[in-house]
């Protein structure tokens, strides 16, 4: 049977909101605005890097050429500089390491730039992703559900054999709108009330509890299967 946890990364594997907050103050300063506390940017996040520039821009008062300017500005920094902060969550390695054990591919989709994306999975995770899909143009962010869609074809797993696992509301939506069931994180940037509020079917408040989760879940299966039998 196949089966897929597809994984948000910023806030979900990797702790990147310092690289992030950095690339963003980089880009205020540039552009002549105040800069933000890091923490600010816990709500800029999740959303591509079009949103957090408009988030962290206190009147959004750019316009088209000069917001495009702008994400070329943040591009070009945050490339050069998008893992001087950042790290691996606690316990996440481990957690992959017991899901592959358990027979689960693993895959990652998320909003930040498919070529940021991939160099970061690859970087700090091995081999252990066999799909990462992150933002590229023409096809809409998360919470669209067309990259967990491709996923789930590339892998041929059956929705009910299928979790997303994320950090905020985003996750969320985009897990209710590809019609998998979702796994909110405890330890990244938004809060437990925001993940309950968008509906998350589970939530973990350490990786460890990923694993236990979906176990729990597979079991509960297993019996299922017994009774009707």
């Amino acid at each position: 049977m196949n089966k897929v946890c597809i994984f948000d990364l910023d806030g979900t594997l990797i702790d990147s909101l310092e690289d992030l907050a950095t690339a963003g103050n980089y880009l205020m300063e540039q552009l002549g605005y105040p800069t933000h506390p890091i923490d600010a940017y816990k709500l800029f996040v999740g959303s591509g890097i079009k949103n957090l520039i408009l988030r962290a821009i206190p009147d959004r008062s750019l316009d088209e050429a000069q917001l495009n300017k702008a994400m070329e500005l943040y591009m070009t920094y945050y490339s050069q500089h998008c893992s001087v902060f950042t790290t691996i969550y606690p316990q996440i390695t481990e957690a992959l390491d017991a899901l592959k054990i358990m027979g689960y591919q693993l895959a990652v989709v998320t909003n930040k730039p498919d070529v940021i994306a991939k160099k970061i999975v690859e970087d700090l995770f091995g081999d252990r992703f066999s799909y990462v899909y992150g933002q590229v143009e023409h096809i809409p962010v998360k919470p669209d559900p067309t990259l967990v869609e491709r996923v789930l074809k590339k892998t041929e797993v059956l929705k009910a054999n299928a979790y997303y696992i994320g950090d905020s509301d985003v996750d969320i939506f985009t897990a209710k709108n590809a019609g998998i069931a979702s796994i909110g994180c405890l330890w990244g940037n938004r809060t437990e009330a925001e993940l309950k509020q968008a509906g998350a079917k589970f939530l973990a408040k350490d990786a460890k509890d990923i694993v236990d989760i979906i176990r729990g879940e597979e079991n509960d299966r297993s019996e299922s299967m017994l009774v009707r039998g």
